[in-house]
Parts: C-alpha cells; structure tokens; sequence
C-alpha cells in the first residue's frame, strides 16, 4: 500500500552507473551562442554571415555548429601585453 504522505512529493528521477553518458552538443542557437562564448549578438551574426562561423537552418532556427564555434573561436588573434 502507498504511503499516503509520500502522495504530494515530487518525483525524482534516479541515476545510477548504468545510465549512458550524456551526447555532445552539436549546435546552439545564437543566443546560446553568445551566451556561452561572451561574445556580442552582432559579432556572432557577422561572422555566420561572412561565412568565418558556420550555421545551419532548421525551421525558423538558426543553429550555430559547435565544432564551426570552437573553431572560430581558436582563430580569434590573442592579446598581446602592452610591455
């Protein structure tokens, strides 16, 4: 029999060693993009339009690929110190 005051608890799911690991990501949509990069709306949507980031469609979604971000983020010039 249930336990009537168990009734009104949330369900928890239950992970154990068993459970697949989680997939890699393979695209965010832009705002993903500058969220997780610290780069500005603008300067990610430039660089899909001059074609240095890549992106895909999917319905009304733009979805930035995550190996084009790494990418394109590696290819950014370092910072040189000033002395």
């Amino acid at each position: 029999m249930p336990n009537p005051s168990a009734r009104n608890l949330p369900r928890v799911a239950v992970h154990d060693d068993t459970d697949p690991p989680a997939a890699p990501t393979l695209a965010v949509t832009v705002m993903e993009a500058v969220r997780i990069t610290g780069l500005g709306r603008v300067t990610v949507l430039e660089a899909i339009c001059d074609g240095r980031l890549q992106a895909v469609k999917a319905g009304p979604r733009v979805l930035v690929l995550m190996d084009s971000l790494r990418a394109f983020l590696a290819s950014l010039p370092p910072v040189r110190s000033a002395s």
